[in-house]
């Protein structure tokens, strides 16, 4: 290993103590009041370490906020679109599957020490990419675009991530609850779907 390799190692593996740092604090720290000494004193790294990776404690907050949802946006980018079949939608299991990895970390940022302001920018983010690939769908298959389709998607989102939201704050796990957190959502779906399509018919089977 040649020094830029072993510098290169050394950056990323610090990097890696400081965010854990930060999760670790929320436990018992509200995330907006967390400082620099906190971060230093939990990681056992200088001041000078930590502005090295980092300008401010919001710009790591928003770092580690960012990474979690590029990483559950591309897991909702890796799953197949299903074709609508009444009483049937495993894509919403799925889509469980994908919080529930994410569990651990979700209840640090969405807990009682977390972000309030991550609650919006995750929602906000996982309904885009859900109404980019409908939408996507939706152009391919019919080449126009049903005018409420946005707020189909966010509707549908918000519910889902809601539904995790009340989990984490209650502190209840949603690991061995991904079917029934799906069956329950794809109820739900199935409902506003058949009036969505109802006007909409030349639609169906794209969402």
């Amino acid at each position: 290993m040649n020094r830029t390799e072993n510098r290169n190692r050394n950056f990323e593996r610090t990097d890696r103590l400081i965010r854990e740092a930060l999760l670790q604090i929320t436990r018992r720290k509200q995330i907006d009041k967390i400082t620099v000494k906190d971060i230093t004193e939990e990681a056992d790294i200088n001041r000078t370490t930590f502005y090295l990776h980092y300008d401010t404690v919001d710009q790591l907050i928003h770092t580690v906020e960012d990474e979690v949802i590029d990483k559950i946006g591309e897991g909702l980018e890796q799953l197949e679109s299903s074709h609508y079949v009444l009483g049937e939608h495993p894509i919403h299991t799925d889509l469980f599957r994908i919080f529930s990895e994410n569990e651990v970390i979700l209840m640090q940022l969405l807990g009682p020490h977390g972000d309030i302001t991550f609650l919006n920018r995750f929602v906000n983010a996982i309904s885009q990419r859900n109404y980019s690939s409908w939408r996507d769908t939706a152009l391919k298959v019919n080449r126009r675009l049903p005018p409420d389709l946005e707020d189909y998607a966010y509707y549908i989102c918000c519910g889902m991530c809601g539904m995790v939201y009340s989990h984490i704050t209650r502190k209840k796990t949603i690991k061995g609850k991904e079917e029934e957190f799906g069956k329950f959502a794809g109820a739900v779906t199935n409902w506003v779907h058949e009036n969505f399509v109802v006007r909409y018919p030349d639609v169906d089977k794209t969402i």
